[in-house]
């Protein structure tokens, strides 16, 4: 008998947990996330951040994340593959991040490795983390 009422109570909960989950989940909807280069252009983060590479690269991998059309994001890509050719390490880490996440960009876990690696080298230590990350080690 005393299990009979264990379950009937455990049913119950469940029951009132799903009901209060459903209803929430119509509340909760969120507005997405304000970027701040949600009403730039590839030319204004260019301007806004001339002479500062590790900020294009920030600019320019916000901006990826944002809701741009694929001619934007394939623009904004191939100039954060630009500030990843000079050698700044933070183009690096955010071109590797990019090629992770897969926005704007196939995923592709050797390019993440790769331009990761190369900014390690350079002391980016974000960079390093990740990549010890990625290969299984202690962090």
């Amino acid at each position: 008998m005393t299990t009979i009422v264990i379950v009937l109570l455990a049913l119950c909960v469940i029951a009132a947990a799903i009901a209060l989950r459903s209803r929430g989940a119509a509340k909760t909807s969120r507005p997405r996330e304000t970027r701040e280069t949600d009403s730039m252009t590839i030319d204004d983060i260019q301007q806004q951040a001339a002479g500062n590479l590790d900020r294009q690269a920030d600019l320019l991998f916000d901006y990826l994340q944002g809701s741009h059309s694929n001619d934007e994001k394939a623009q904004a890509l191939s100039r954060l593959h630009d500030v990843a050719m000079t050698g700044n390490a933070q183009g690096q880490f955010r071109l590797g991040l990019s090629y992770d996440l897969g926005r704007g960009i196939a995923r592709d876990t050797d390019q993440l490795k790769y331009w990761l690696g190369k900014a390690s080298a350079q002391g980016h230590e974000q960079a390093r983390l990740a990549l010890d990350i990625l290969n299984g080690e202690t962090v």
